[in-house]
């Protein structure tokens, strides 16, 4: 009867680990889009261009997106 009791307990202590593992996981996990676009950045040095990139590789490149399409400059 006490060896049920501790698998019992064992199978729900190696359930919770589990759960605790995928849900951590999926926490980091982010979905990043294969599509690229015309986006003007900047980045660390405060340079502003355009890149073709999207905002989940441009923040991996430590880029910060302004807006989509290409950079303006001079008139508005």
């Amino acid at each position: 009867m006490r060896n049920v009791a501790f698998y019992r307990l064992a199978a729900l202590a190696f359930v919770a680990m589990a759960l605790a593992a995928v849900s951590a996981s999926s926490a980091t996990a982010k979905i990043c889009p294969q599509f690229i676009a015309k986006y003007c950045v900047y980045n660390k040095s405060h340079l502003i261009f355009t890149a073709f990139t999207n905002p989940c590789f441009a923040s991996e490149r430590g880029w910060t997106v302004i807006y989509m399409g290409g950079c303006k400059f001079g008139k508005a």
